[in-house]
């Protein structure tokens, strides 16, 4: 992975305008700076990035050479599209690093990717509102060539990467176009027939479904069980009887005995 490209990368569009930084700031600010004068599908990725966050506003940092850190870039999905852009982001990362390993990796509503239990992708989408034109943004991040004392010195007992959970080198360029090579059909799907034509699939890679949660809102910490996935991505929960849907970006949503 580096200034010639993904290798690789089957795709079609996605990826292939792509930009390679040895060190940045963050992959998704750069995008949300230079979107509006680059091509739908551009994708940007760094050796380095020092600046990078995860959600609600955590610092994200990876050390060098050992995780895929890249963003892409999609013009006017239009604003019921973008809540959905984590959850297809996730079935993405879980479809392709399945293919590419031959072990299930799961997704943690809405967006991390996990395998045994344990963190293997982070995804952060933005959406920016440009001169006539809105944005959308989609980091990933995946842990490729940590090793365990990498996650110990870091207090990250949640996290793991491909060369633990499968004890095989795969390279940046293997992680990286293993998710875009799904995330352009995907993404092709969403525009034509919205997010129905995904849910089934979404539900079957969940790691959350049928589980008891935890979900803290505005405060309030309420107990349930997750039951399915709504036509807007929202998580279905049975609490107290009612079926209520918990949408992303407005609630936290743990497992009761830990981070599933």
């Amino acid at each position: 992975m580096d200034a010639t490209g993904i290798k690789g990368l089957h795709t079609e569009h996605l990826g292939q305008r792509f930009l390679w930084f040895e060190r940045l700031g963050s992959t998704n600010d750069y995008l949300k700076e230079h979107g509006e004068t680059l091509p739908d599908g551009t994708v940007v990725a760094a050796a380095e990035q020092v600046a990078g966050k995860g959600r609600r506003g955590n610092q994200w940092t990876v050390p060098r050479g050992e995780s895929v850190s890249m963003s892409a870039l999609f013009h006017n999905l239009g604003e019921q599209m973008l809540p959905l852009l984590p959850l297809v982001c996730g079935l993405a990362a879980a479809k392709g690093l399945s293919e590419l390993t031959g072990q299930k990796a799961r997704i943690k509503w809405p967006n991390d990717v996990v395998m045994n239990q344990k963190k293997l992708v982070g995804i952060l989408c933005e959406s920016v509102l440009g001169t006539g034109n809105s944005l959308a943004v989609c980091g990933i991040g995946i842990n490729v060539l940590q090793k365990q004392a990498y996650f110990d010195e870091a207090g990250l007992p949640y996290a793991t990467s491909l060369y633990l959970q499968t004890q095989v080198l795969y390279s940046l360029d293997e992680a990286a176009a293993a998710v875009l090579n799904q995330l352009e059909p995907l993404m092709e799907l969403l525009r034509q027939k919205g997010f129905s034509a995904l849910r089934k699939e979404y539900e079957q890679f969940s790691a959350t479904l049928g589980r008891p949660v935890r979900i803290l809102q505005d405060g309030e910490q309420k107990e349930g069980v997750a039951l399915g996935i709504g036509e807007d991505g929202s998580l279905l929960c049975n609490i107290g009887g009612a079926l209520v849907p918990v949408r992303s970006g407005e609630a936290s949503v743990r497992g009761l005995y830990g981070y599933l």
